[in-house]
């Protein structure tokens, strides 16, 4: 797995404490080519989960979204059919 960015993010959802997130944008080699990962790392808690992406063009923009977006948009599967894992 390769580094490509990495993102501070503290974010609550309405009525709770804040939480500290490390956003990283990464890819995963794949054959000969690659595959394009969102990762969360969760601070304050024992967690973290992904986004597998089918493009860095598609990855860099769900990266440069607004924790906001990000955070509360998090289900097991997004409506945009993109694949997210939880560990």
């Amino acid at each position: 797995m390769v580094a490509v960015r990495l993102r501070f993010v503290t974010w609550s959802q309405t009525g709770q404490r804040s939480q500290r997130f490390v956003w990283e944008l990464c890819k995963w080699p794949k054959g000969e080519s690659f595959e394009w990962m969102f990762v969360c790392w969760l601070l304050d808690e024992v967690g973290m989960w992904w986004k597998v992406f089918p493009s860095k063009r598609a990855a860099l923009t769900y990266f440069r979204q607004a924790p906001e977006a990000v955070m509360t948009r998090r289900s097991s599967i997004h409506a945009d059919g993109v694949e997210m894992r939880a560990s």
